[in-house]
């Protein structure tokens, strides 16, 4: 199914929480955190496993220069320190906000750990990465991205592809205006449609994946500060088909087109965003 930036715009930061109202009835004159948390997992709005997994975490937001530290360590292409994140969110409209849509949220973190799978055979540098997923609720406006070393290779292979596309007929489209500003909330997601598209163009041209020239993309690699290495990508799989090979632009679009972001891919866990709602269930 094609995946288009425009069909998911009005998605953005802006998830379907289907189970707001039942959500909030079920913390009613709560306010401890871990009460709120133990009451949304008793009545049934999250899952009971939810209280004792060990793979999702949540960014603690009253810790201000903790989490001012841990963004640093996210650009660092490291995660959170133990201390700036915890096993629940630590105010109950944060927890009524995940917990209103935990079908999507579950379905966003598997997206996130499928993208890293598919991201990974094409490093310079094959190690296992973490499944690990820390949740930070942010207002609908905040930038939805940190990059960490995962998705710096994400953007490695967009631009390689992308001009690989270009030799066999495929035109980028033209970024809608404020996209890729630097505080602009979408540009992951748009840079995740292009490459759908430019993948899907190398598929039906029966393209196989080589040693491409990415030149013309250094100039918009440098303006958006992410690093273009001069070694191939993709030296394993060379020769293949991408017919033949998972497209991992697609996971990372679905993550989007959820009402999620995602932030950050490191080596040891996946940083994903949320939008913080309203009493009315607007993301705020």
């Amino acid at each position: 199914m094609p995946r288009h930036f425009e069909s998911i715009r009005e998605r953005l930061l802006n998830p379907q929480r289907v189970a707001l109202q039942e959500a909030m009835a079920a913390v009613r004159g709560l306010r401890d955190p871990a009460a709120v948390w133990a009451a949304l997992a008793s009545h049934g709005v999250i899952p009971a496993s939810w209280l004792d997994d060990p793979r999702r975490h949540f960014r603690l937001a009253r810790r201000s220069r903790v989490k001012a530290r841990c963004t640093r360590r996210l650009n660092e292409h490291s995660t959170c320190t133990p201390s700036s994140v915890g096993t629940y969110p630590d105010c109950a409209e944060d927890a009524v906000a995940i917990a209103s849509d935990a079908q999507g949220v579950e379905a966003a973190e598997a997206l996130a750990r499928e993208a890293m799978i598919r991201l990974e055979p094409w490093s310079r540098d094959p190690q296992p990465r973490g499944s690990d997923v820390v949740w930070q609720l942010v207002t609908a406006s905040a930038d939805a991205s940190v990059p960490g070393d995962a998705m710096f290779l994400a953007f490695d292979v967009y631009a390689t592809i992308v001009a690989h596309a270009e030799r066999h007929g495929f035109a980028p489209s033209a970024a809608p205006r404020g996209i890729l500003t630097a505080r602009g909330r979408s540009w992951v997601a748009w840079y995740a449609a292009q490459g759908c598209a430019a993948w899907q163009a190398l598929v039906d041209q029966r393209a196989r994946i080589g040693d491409f020239d990415r030149a013309p993309f250094r100039a918009s690699a440098r303006r958006y500060s992410y690093p273009l290495q001069p070694v191939a990508l993709g030296e394993r799989l060379s020769g293949q088909r991408f017919a033949d090979r998972d497209n991992p632009f697609e996971p990372l679009f679905d993550v989007h087109a959820l009402g999620y972001a995602m932030a950050a891919m490191s080596h040891d866990a996946i940083a994903l965003r949320a939008p913080r709602a309203d009493r009315r269930g607007h993301s705020s």
